[in-house]
């Protein structure tokens, strides 16, 4: 991938085995997700389910990125260009909103890995909006974003009271990290 792939990945993006490594994190809740899917495990599973085409051609990567396809991208992309876009997301939205994100690029890396991995596995691909969706909503469920903000107000707001009861539910360490923040 060269830089100006890179950039021009970023652009879109703002417009539109295991791995178990140990990141420098602000929420403790994290490593309560211990082992998250590789970016060649994601890659396999996509082929194997028929949404990356095995014999893919040098053209393929401008071709989503002509159909804004965000996700074909990123299953697609080298382990760098992922942390590459992911810094540069969190460049933009402190540079645009003031809001610092603190945790890792790489760990952002494996969390969408992951999330997209599981969607493709439960046939919910198409319910996903793109990377830079996924991205924010999983800073905001990690309490990430920070923007001097009520953390639980922030996430309530994004994910709509259906969605955010869901979230408590499913992560309640995480949802209770959120809550001691905003005391």
């Amino acid at each position: 991938m060269n830089k100006k792939q890179v950039v021009v990945m970023c652009l879109f993006i703002s417009l539109t085995s295991f791995c178990t490594t140990a990141y420098p994190i602000t929420n403790p809740t994290i490593n309560s997700q211990s082992s998250y899917y590789t970016d060649e495990q994601l890659l396999n599973l996509a082929i194997t389910k028929g949404i990356i085409p095995k014999n893919r051609g040098t053209d393929y990567f401008e071709q989503e990125l002509k159909k804004k396809n965000s996700i074909a991208i990123w299953i697609v992309w080298p382990r760098e260009g992922k942390i590459a876009l992911v810094d540069s997301l969190k460049k933009i939205f402190l540079e645009k909103e003031g809001t610092k994100i603190n945790n890792p690029s790489e760990y952002y890396v494996d969390i969408i890995n992951t999330a997209l991995y599981n969607s493709i596995c439960e046939n919910k691909l198409k319910n996903t909006k793109g990377i830079k969706a996924l991205f924010v909503t999983t800073v905001l469920m990690e309490g990430d974003f920070d923007n001097g903000e009520d953390k639980v107000e922030l996430l309530k707001n994004h994910l709509g009271e259906k969605l955010f009861e869901a979230y408590k539910k499913e992560y309640p360490e995480k949802y209770q990290y959120l809550v001691e923040m905003a005391k």
